[in-house]
């Protein structure tokens, strides 16, 4: 299941990009207290008493699964669902692993901060989704000691679309290096968003899907795709 919380204090801050966020739901559960996630923010957990809240607003993400391991507890650190760690922050975030430790801000309560455990002993394994991977590959030795899965964005727009991604050659590159590395069942690959427009055509896009695909061959045993969805 998956825990969303807060941002951190000033000297590690996961950067806030938006002063709105709030969770979905937030209870004290026993059975996380391994985490010192209290108060915590949980989405989807069978626990009495959830209280809910109809805004979403993500600093980190928790997934948090009941299985075999550790007594029954899986943990999953999902560093993707609010801003892409490994393009823009991957020094922050070695810092935190080096540090065993993130804080959190209650973003209902900003004096209100709670410390998180950031060792294997407690999380099992990090997730990440990114267009840019490469800014955290000085950093993987600090992962090692986790499970790991990386999903990795690429797609073919150009700067007037994605003005801060690399070119689709160059994230190809560095998702081979990083497939190397974790492995092809710890990787995929994110064709997505997919934009139709009089240039993105679709016959644009099967080109361009075959394309990428070929030079991907052998890297990932993964791919997932989506259509631009836009919010009014």
């Amino acid at each position: 299941r998956r825990v969303y919380v807060g941002a951190a204090r000033t000297s590690d801050l996961l950067p806030r990009l938006y002063e709105d966020c709030v969770p979905r739901y937030d209870l004290h559960c026993p059975h996380l207290e391994h985490l010192r996630l209290d108060p915590l923010s949980l989405s989807g957990f069978d626990i009495q008493n959830p209280r809910p809240h109809w805004r979403l607003g993500i600093y980190l993400c928790v997934n948090v699964c009941y299985s075999m391991r550790k007594e029954g507890r899986t943990v999953i650190l999902n560093t993707g669902m609010r801003t892409d760690i490994p393009a823009f922050y991957a020094e922050w975030l070695a810092n935190r692993l080096r540090a065993g430790e993130v804080c959190v801000r209650n973003p209902y309560n900003a004096a209100q901060v709670t410390r998180y455990r950031l060792v294997p002993s407690v999380v099992d394994l990090i997730g990440f989704c990114t267009k840019n991977p490469a800014p955290m590959l000085p950093y993987m030795d600090l992962l090692v000691p986790f499970g790991q899965f990386w999903y990795v964005t690429i797609t073919p727009y150009g700067r007037d679309i994605e003005p801060n991604v690399p070119a689709w050659q160059e994230t190809v590159r560095i998702f081979r290096q990083l497939s190397a590395i974790v492995g092809v069942r710890a990787i995929g690959w994110r064709y997505d968003p997919i934009v139709i427009d009089e240039r993105h055509t679709i016959a644009f896009h099967r080109r361009m899907f075959a394309e990428m695909a070929a030079a991907l061959a052998g890297t990932t045993e993964i791919v997932v795709i989506s259509f631009v969805m836009c919010y009014a």
